[in-house]
């Protein structure tokens, strides 16, 4: 329950404030400001570093060992307190390419974030299973968020506004949840040795790559398409593409509802399961995806507002893809990662990031935003096409061997 209501409110709270963004900002404005955004994923990406998974499992083993949890807490911060230092050198270099002024303001604004996702200790509660209280600063932070957008950011000069209360996002749960676990007192100060922060750097190195590659090309998507449009079209594009992740997202409480039942019975080799169940989730994924080619436009219009056009006529035309991501998620989450083919499944997302590159560039250079959603619909329906003829081969070798 808790973990769905934190789900919810890490949609529902940015679908109300995008609309507002848009008409005070002007789409120009609003482009930049999304570009920051972009960017400021791969630090995000950087300072996660896998830590998501492996330090809420390493906090799952050590939750009955007092020294063993300050252990894994205090590596864990340190680690990704270093990734953020590596980030702000990055950041720096490439800054300084540009030597612009104001974009280091706007940089060093926005770059509060990625320190705020640093201390940000969800992994630590979702690995003492303390969800009640992590979604109850979530929902209040975002509640807040909200407050101070519609307070704060009133004209199109309010750009930096709009990114220190985005940065506000991950600053201020980090504040009032590193607070709360010294009140648990659950852990003793622990300053981890050198070997301490490789290693616990090493473990998740594997995850980090996944991650980044899975993410790699749909943050690169609206870089991409900044080389060749206007700010404006970026703008949009990346609004209408914030929209579609939201109503893509409507499928991961389903799954999550239904993956315990079809894991357990396709370890077991029975697939009925998930064909039965898998093929209900398609259809739930193609209604939605038919709902956006009927109603995407008409409703994008009343929302993005009507002079925002084209961010409704793209809202409309990424239709296929939640449908394509439904497959995905049968075939890939579901069979593959249930049944521990996550090095294949790492290896699909990889190649295809980096097969989408190869045509992106030229879809993007002659037709511009609607090349970048024509390349995206691609890249996914190739992934869900592996993941398919994966399953297809290993259901075929599991009946040969049973033979």
């Amino acid at each position: 329950m808790w973990l769905l209501l934190t789900q919810m409110s890490s949609y529902v709270f940015p679908l109300l404030t995008l609309p507002y963004l848009i008409r005070v900002l002007g789409m120009d404005n609003y482009g930049v400001y999304a570009l920051f955004l972009v960017y400021i994923q791969y630090f995000l990406l950087l300072v996660d570093f896998g830590y998501a998974l492996t330090a809420t499992r390493e906090t799952v083993l050590a939750k009955d060992d007092k020294a063993l949890l300050s252990k894994v807490f205090f590596t864990t911060v340190f680690a990704k307190l270093l990734l953020c230092v590596v980030g702000v050198i990055i950041a720096t270099v490439v800054l300084s390419i540009y030597g612009d002024s104001k974009l280091y303001i706007l940089a060093l604004i926005a770059f509060f974030s990625v320190i705020g996702n640093a201390l940000f200790p969800v992994w630590f509660f979702q690995g003492l299973e303390k969800m009640k209280y992590l979604s109850i600063v979530s929902v209040l932070s975002r509640t807040l968020v909200l407050l101070s957008t519609v307070i704060f950011v009133k004209t199109k000069s309010d750009m930096s506004y709009a990114l220190a209360i985005y940065s506000l996002t991950f600053v201020f749960p980090s504040i009032i949840l590193n607070i709360k676990i010294w009140k648990m007192k659950v852990i003793n100060f622990y300053i981890p040795t050198v070997n301490d922060v490789l290693q616990s750097l090493k473990s998740s190195f594997p995850l980090f790559v996944s991650n980044f590659a899975i993410s790699f090309y749909t943050n690169f998507n609206a870089i991409l398409l900044s080389r060749y449009e206007p700010v404006n079209i970026v703008g949009s594009y990346f609004s209408a593409d914030r929209v579609r992740l939201a109503a893509q997202n409507i499928l991961t409480p389903v799954s999550q509802a239904i993956y315990p039942t079809v894991c357990d019975s396709t370890k077991k080799g029975n697939l009925t399961q998930l064909i039965k169940y898998g093929a209900i989730f398609i259809g739930f994924g193609c209604t939605i995806s038919l709902g956006i080619l009927l109603l995407g436009k008409p409703v994008g219009l009343i929302y993005f507002g009507k002079d925002n056009y084209l961010a409704a006529h793209y809202f409309q035309l990424m239709f296929p893809i939640i449908g394509i991501v439904s497959i995905a998620m049968v075939f890939g989450h579901w069979f593959m990662a249930g049944n521990g083919h996550n090095k294949q499944l790492s290896y699909i997302y990889t190649f295809f990031s980096i097969v989408h590159l190869l045509y992106a560039f030229p879809f993007v250079k002659h037709m511009g935003a609607v090349g970048m959603i024509y390349s995206s619909i691609l890249t996914q329906g190739l992934i869900a096409l592996s993941m398919v003829v994966f399953f297809i081969e290993k259901k075929r070798r599991n009946a040969l061997n049973a033979k």
